[in-house]
């Protein structure tokens, strides 16, 4: 049970001997290698280029924390979840850097590991338990929430080397891309070069011929159409119809795949309909008929009904509206902060002209 769980009960002065001067050396060397830790942020080339020594930090970082561990566990046994919690709730305070980040981890470290021992003396009285319940206790619930928030803040839409064709022709030639949540990522090229193309592979409108697409780390092949259609919305160039639509009848499509089959329309889906429409600016055309808008008109209601799916992937074929682009002064309404739904990501195509020189 020692091994598994750790305790302090069993430590004496002699110990500490041994594990303090092992400490203040592994934080040492720590500290002196704060800034190559820094610049390993952005991988080992970033790092090289910015003159530090790759292969010494990789060498010496290892062996350095392998000794503190082998160093600690003899002494107390294993403690779970202190590695893995304390540094993320020491960047939480002090941020990034490393030169504070770890005095940070020693100080907060320190404070969990006495709380932790105090309370395995009284939890359960005249019986001390195992250090390492205590700290699973409290790293258990951390660490899911942490990984909760890496799920949310990791790439949403990407694909990787992705190809696809038609008539022979390769169109969309080994195409790796990654979105963010909460950014816009425009493609930019020239007519005929696969832009439409590559957006309808991200929306599974194509079928990739290599390559894969994933949504939140998902093969979006694997996800149910429903939930791919309440997770990314798609506005073409340009969508038409014959049928005597109204502005809000057009809107309110973009809520079937939050609807049943049978599914009565709701108050909340009246909600998401009017507030689509107040984003693109166009609630007092609610009941107009659809035919008696403009182009540009037509392409910020398709923009709503995108809106009122609630999508987290935006996903925008040459979205122009009113001449926008024309001017290159106005954003396009649908790029705006303040029109994309809170925490999405957005992949458009603009509609530039390009000329050769």
């Amino acid at each position: 049970m020692f091994w598994l769980l750790g305790n302090f009960g069993g430590v004496r002065w002699p110990d500490l001997w041994v594990a303090t001067p092992v400490a203040l050396l592994g934080f040492l060397v720590c500290m002196v290698h704060a800034k190559a830790l820094d610049a390993f942020a952005f991988g080992t080339d970033a790092a090289a280029s910015l003159g530090i020594a790759v292969t010494r930090v990789r060498l010496v970082l290892p062996a350095t924390t392998a000794l503190l561990t082998a160093t600690m566990v003899a002494i107390v046994g294993t403690v779970g979840f202190v590695g893995l919690v304390i540094p993320y709730a020491a960047r939480f305070l002090v941020g990034p850097g490393h030169t504070r980040l770890l005095p940070a981890c020693l100080v907060i470290g320190a404070i969990f590991m006495v709380l932790a021992d105090v309370l395995s003396r009284i939890l359960v009285p005249q019986q001390i338990l195992p250090i390492g319940i205590v700290t699973a206790l409290f790293g258990a619930p951390a660490f899911a929430i942490i990984l909760y928030r890496r799920e949310t803040d990791v790439m949403t839409l990407v694909t990787h080397e992705v190809r696809w064709g038609a008539g022979g022709q390769m169109i969309v030639d080994g195409i790796s891309l990654s979105v963010e949540p909460n950014r816009v990522l425009g493609l930019i090229g020239p007519n005929g070069s696969g832009k439409s193309s590559l957006l309808r592979l991200l929306c599974r409108l194509r079928k990739v011929a290599s390559g894969v697409v994933t949504l939140d780390m998902r093969d979006i092949n694997e996800l149910p159409r429903r939930d791919l259609a309440r997770r990314r919305a798609f506005v073409e160039q340009q969508a038409g119809t014959e049928v005597q639509h109204s502005v809000c009848d057009v809107v309110r499509l973009g809520r079937t795949p939050h609807r049943g089959a049978f599914a009565s329309w709701t108050e909340a889906d009246e909600r998401a309909v009017d507030a689509a429409l107040e984003r693109v600016g166009l609630a007092e055309r609610h009941d107009q008929p659809w035919y008696t808008l403009s182009g540009g008109e037509r392409q910020r209601v398709h923009i709503a009904r995108t809106l009122a799916q609630e999508p987290r992937e935006l996903i925008l074929d040459e979205p122009t509206m009113l001449n926008a682009f024309a001017s290159r002064t106005i954003p396009p309404v649908a790029m705006r902060d303040d029109m994309t739904p809170q925490g999405s990501a957005t992949v458009g195509c603009p509609s530039y002209r390009w000329q050769s020189k």
